[in-house]
């Protein structure tokens, strides 16, 4: 038999093998959902509040009800990943566990259940919740609550970057400040990563006039390019100085504030008779604080949004939101700043560089 001839029957045994094992797939399934898969995966696991990540081999667990599991390809790196790994939130995580809650990849497997029936292996899915962890891993379960199937017209480093800061935003902007278009919006904090994404969807999807305030002029030309109208440098000018020069003395309306500590009380002083503050964090981690009397010397509203306590208070608020964002995405309404790059191995020296003041945007975990 001449190597030809010989190809060609190989070739047609394998056909004619791969159509008896369709037979026996059940009526609708595919092949890939039978796939066998590793037994085990690597994730960078804690020990030890405070201590290193290690990476190491993990065991797979059977999914439970309502659950999927996922193959990450990549991993947004939040705030609150390096806090849970330094023990510095309460209460603390269980030890050992893997960090990492925001991720991008694809379906690996559904449990049966009628609600998963809409999600299938194979899909390209964004998969979001701070109080699920494993992120940090080339697998994670996930509830089917907090899954987004986006197809492939979004990469992975976007998907894993895009959600948990823009929703957090987009809550910020129009369920609690109630913007609209043409509003003059000052935002505290426009450099970090709520605040690039607070200033992105107001600039450019509600064409407000963003007054982006900022720690040093590398940051304010980013804000700048994000679509800020103008910039203000806390480290050189006086913000209530250049606010009322902005607005012609008469403050502004909506205020988003993600920084807290001394810098609010600056903040507070921009505001306009009836404005609306948010405070949608406090990177400084210290909580702000107000009198009463301040509150009612200009009739201002002070208003908190976590996406967190939507998800567990008003879930379908939620799901919305995230799945507002997935769309506003995919019609180039807004756009993410480029994550940097890290691979699984390198997942201490990301959250080391993370925790920098001069670090700028997102910072996704590679899991190829």
């Amino acid at each position: 038999m001449n190597i030809a001839r010989k190809y060609a029957s190989a070739f047609s045994h394998l056909l004619s093998t791969q159509a008896a094992l369709k037979q026996l797939l059940p009526s609708g399934a595919t092949s890939h959902q039978f796939v066998r898969q590793a037994s085990k995966f690597r994730a960078a696991l804690l020990k030890e509040f405070g201590k290193p990540l290690v990476i190491e081999e993990q065991k797979r667990p059977k999914l439970k009800k309502d659950q999927v599991r996922l193959r990450v390809y990549c991993c947004g790196i939040n705030s609150v990943d390096f806090h849970n790994a330094a023990g510095s939130i309460e209460p603390k995580p269980e030890l050992p566990f893997v960090p990492g809650f925001e991720v991008c990849g694809e379906i690996l497997e559904v449990a049966p259940d009628e609600k998963n029936k809409l999600l299938r292996p194979g899909e390209r899915a964004i998969a979001l919740h701070s109080q699920f962890k494993g992120g940090f891993a080339e697998e994670m379960i996930v509830s089917n609550k907090d899954v987004w199937i986006v197809d492939n017209f979004m990469s992975f480093e976007t998907g894993a970057s895009l959600t948990n800061s823009y929703a957090t935003a987009l809550l910020a902007l129009t369920r609690r400040a109630e913007v609209k278009d043409g509003d003059t919006v000052l935002i505290n904090g426009a450099a970090g990563r709520v605040g690039l994404a607070a200033v992105d969807l107001a600039a450019n999807v509600y064409r407000c006039k963003v007054i982006a305030v900022c720690a040093n002029d590398e940051r304010a030309s980013i804000v700048r390019d994000r679509g800020a109208f103008a910039t203000v440098v806390m480290s050189q000018q006086d913000l209530i100085t250049e606010v009322n020069k902005i607005t012609d003395g008469k403050g502004v309306k909506i205020i988003i504030d993600t920084i807290g500590g001394e810098s609010f009380k600056k903040v507070v002083k921009c505001a306009a008779d009836e404005a609306k503050i948010v405070v949608a964090g406090f990177a400084s981690k210290k909580i702000p604080q107000i009198t009463g009397d301040e509150l009612m010397e200009n009739s201002f509203s002070i208003i908190g949004v976590s996406l967190d306590q939507y998800r567990k208070k008003q879930y379908d608020v939620y799901k919305q939101c995230v799945t507002d964002v997935i769309e506003m995405s995919k019609e180039n309404l807004i756009k993410p700043l480029k994550a940097k790059h890290f691979p699984l191995e390198d997942v201490n020296e990301a959250l080391k560089t993370l925790k920098d003041k001069n670090s700028i945007g997102k910072f996704v975990l590679d899991i190829p």
